[in-house]
Parts: structure tokens; sequence; C-alpha cells
């Protein structure tokens, strides 16, 4: 109860007048404190774990220090054996940091699950020996879920991220005409050895015409685009601009 107090109730009264002043709704706020109690609930379990576990202030503090470098080095392990999606560019690396979001938050569940019910056991019948192998089988269970859980559902939390839809009048785009400027062609090193006929064309066009208080925004779009070399190459395909 004691923790409960000071680690979750007293930290969202402190926070809660911040986000009145930024104009936070109850939809906000609703979002905040789950985050708050996250990141409080990580030291603060993870402390009672360790205090339950022991029986002087020595080995709480030694085995504090010894659970810290074991977490550091098994996300450090993790990160680099983590069986995530093989998608290339912005869209790869969204999925990517999607699918470990999710898979943290789903980590987190299970390590928080395993700590209340260690510490409660030990709180009712200490018992070591069982204690201590059901720490171990729920840390490898956590490890797995850091490395193979499949499904992403970190859009629960986060926003869309969809550009907005523009209106505009046939009139405002009158006289406005876009001129090629010039075509820069650049080719990564780690591009050509996976794909030796990858490269990347970088265009510039200049708009000319446009009226005064018209803005100009362009979004990252497909366009259907034909290329054609002095030597009869034609290249007839989707582009990114």
């Amino acid at each position: 109860m004691g923790a409960a107090i000071m680690f979750g109730a007293l930290p969202v009264l402190i926070w809660l007048p911040w986000w009145l002043t930024c104009n936070y709704g109850w939809r906000e706020i609703a979002g905040a404190i789950p985050e708050i109690l996250g990141m409080h609930a990580v030291a603060v379990m993870a402390a009672l774990l360790v205090a339950v576990l022991t029986d002087n202030l020595g080995r709480f503090l030694g085995w504090t220090i010894m659970l810290a470098i074991t977490l550091a080095t098994l996300v450090i392990a993790l990160a680099s054996l983590s069986h995530a999606p093989t998608m290339t560019g912005m869209e790869g690396e969204q999925a990517r940091a999607a699918l470990t979001e999710s898979r943290a938050v789903m980590a987190f569940a299970v390590l928080m699950a395993v700590i209340v019910i260690t510490v409660i056991q030990q709180f009712m019948a200490r018992r070591p020996a069982w204690v201590f192998a059901q720490v171990l089988a729920g840390f490898g269970v956590a490890t797995l879920v850091c490395t193979y859980y499949p499904w992403d559902f970190s859009t629960l939390w986060l926003p869309d991220d969809e550009q907005p839809t523009l209106k505009q009048a046939p009139v405002l785009t009158d006289g406005i005409k876009l001129e090629f400027e010039q075509a820069i062609l650049s080719r990564d090193m780690d591009d050509v050895v996976k794909n030796p006929r990858r490269a990347s064309v970088a265009v510039g066009l200049v708009a000319r015409g446009i009226p005064n208080g018209l803005g100009l925004v362009a979004y990252g779009r497909y366009s259907d685009q034909t290329w054609q070399w002095p030597d009869g190459t034609i290249l007839h395909a989707p582009i990114a601009v």
C-alpha cells in the first residue's frame, strides 16, 4: 500500500496540475497516467523482486547491481538477435520500431506478472528454490517474447500517421508551372553490394507563378513516370516523389 501511494498515486497528483496547465483533456490524462505508472513500476517492481529474495541490505544492493547489468546485457543481445520484419526503406524502419515497441510492452507485462506472483508467494510462504525457478522461467519467456513475438499492436495507442486531405479550387492552380531544374544520381554503397542495379535519383523542380499567400506543400507520393536515355533505354514505372 505504501509503495502504491508513494510511487503511484503521488506522482499522478504531482503531474496533474502540469497536465491541466497544458490543456490536457480527460483522454490525454487517461493516456498519460499509464505511461507514468509504467515507468515507476519498472524500478519499484524490480526493487520489490530483489527485496523479497534477499535477507539484508548488502545482498539487496549486490543483487540490484547484478540485475541491472544482466538486464542491460539482455537488451543489447536482444536488439542484435531480434527477428524483425525484413522490409527496407522508411516503411521497414517504421515496422521494426512498431514491432519492437509491441514486444517491449508484452515482455513488460510478462515480467510484471511474474514479479507480482513472486512477491505474493514470498510474503505468504518463503520457498526460495521454487521462486528462483519461477523467476528464471519468467525471464526466459520475456526473452522469447522480445525475440520472436510476431504481432504489432502499437496502433492501439499510437496515432495514425496519415497526411491530411487537402482541398483546393482549380483556379488557384492556374498559371503555376513546374519546370525541370536538375537531376542528381546517387548510389549508397550498401545498396550497391545488395543490388548493383539500384540507385536513387533526386529530381529538382521549380514552381513558377505561385500567387502571394498560396502555400505549396509536397508530400511523399508515387507518380507514373517515363525516363528515356540517349542510348534508347526507356524506363516506365511508378516512382516515389
